[in-house]
């Protein structure tokens, strides 16, 4: 598979499963080509203590006391479960330092995962003997992602990859599919809604990151619609991050977009998300490896290139074309049937890579692929 491609995470601090309980798993990785990351936090601060299964958060007394963002009327600005405080991240940069020195001479991690960092949220902190603008939170956030990358020699990828805290990462998730409905009790409460994404357990498989399931019409017209998306993000990034769908919304998790979702990615050249499992081998690894067949080369000429130009090639918008800085094409043909433009021929549901010396490679998507999935 193709090595750019390759990154897997894994919560250094969550018992059992972290690379700290099993740097012999990590090291499996590496050795096989991939980056191996842990999935680390300090955008929030916790105090010591809580649950033991999401320690990432817990920088210590001090740090949720001392580097916490506050706000303009005194009080504490509030982090994930409402007992965390949003963190100053030039304040906290100390701690993130000494724990992943600490972490990196036990594990041979290749590569880190900053939780939310590049995720553009940045606040004004008025902290008498410590102010902080928008502009400075952004700008700390960058400088802490870019010790690990400079510094430590360890490419740094972070949630999101917003254009405003992008400058310190080399990979993220998030912009290809960004999380949404996060109110929505069918996808996150109602177990009897058919749109259910499940909950986090059991820990070797979870459902919310597992299960198949339909997305609701508003959702897919805002999110995967063709005819009205544009590859924004790719044309000002495309050659610098390496981004892909955001980590609940793998590449499997939609079963009613699935064609609409893979010919996107492709057309844009942003790999794939998938997740894995012992009882889910079986089924993914031969829906990846085949993928892979058609991106894997694809992307190794093209990471970091340039996309500069979008074409509709049909009144309908479900004939586009990607133009890249080498002068490859991409032409993608979201609609059920058949289409013919500039002379030459696209299958159903399919996307033509045309490569400057005039040789082609055409790739299909299996719309059944995917469909069930064990939980």
């Amino acid at each position: 598979m193709t090595r750019a491609c390759r990154i897997c995470g894994s919560d250094w601090g969550r018992a059992g499963e972290g690379g700290l309980w099993h740097p012999e798993a990590v090291s499996a990785g590496v050795d096989a080509g991939y980056l191996v990351a842990p999935y680390d936090s300090y955008e929030t601060a916790l105090p010591s203590g809580g649950d033991p299964d999401w320690a990432t958060p817990f920088l210590g007394a001090k740090a949720h006391r001392d580097c916490a963002i506050i706000r303009k009327d005194g009080s504490f600005k509030a982090g994930v479960h409402k007992s965390a405080h949003y963190a100053d991240p030039n304040c906290v940069r100390p701690v993130m330092q000494a724990r992943i020195k600490a972490i990196t001479a036990k594990v041979g991690f290749n590569s880190w995962f900053l939780d939310a960092y590049a995720s553009g949220m940045v606040f004004d902190s008025y902290r008498p003997e410590r102010p902080m603008t928008q502009a400075q939170n952004a700008s700390g956030s960058i400088e802490s992602a870019r010790w690990l990358s400079e510094v430590l020699k360890l490419p740094a990828g972070s949630e999101g990859g917003n254009g405003t805290t992008a400058q310190g990462i080399l990979f993220a998730h998030g912009m290809q599919t960004p999380v949404f409905g996060w109110s929505d009790e069918d996808m996150r409460t109602n177990n009897a809604s058919p749109f259910y994404l499940g909950g986090w357990h059991p820990n070797s498989q979870p459902p919310v990151l597992f299960r198949a399931v339909p997305v609701k019409g508003q959702y897919r017209a805002v999110y995967f619609n063709p005819a009205t998306r544009l590859p924004l993000y790719q044309a000002v990034f495309h050659g610098s991050v390496i981004t892909t769908h955001h980590w609940v919304f793998d590449s499997l998790r939609f079963r009613n977009v699935r064609a609409e979702s893979e010919l996107a990615q492709l057309l844009y050249d942003v790999p794939p998300l998938y997740h894995l499992s012992a009882d889910t081998l079986k089924m993914r690894i031969p829906i990846m490896q085949r993928q892979d067949g058609f991106f894997g080369p694809l992307h190794r000429k093209l990471a970091t290139e340039a996309l500069i130009g979008l074409r509709w090639l049909s009144a309908d918008r479900l004939l586009q074309e990607t133009v890249f800085s080498d002068g490859t094409r991409l032409v993608a043909n979201f609609s059920s049937g058949n289409r013919e433009a500039d002379g030459r021929a696209f299958p159903a549901r399919s996307i033509m890579a045309l490569a400057p010396d005039g040789t082609s490679n055409t790739y299909a998507v299996s719309v059944d692929e995917g469909a069930t999935v064990l939980e």
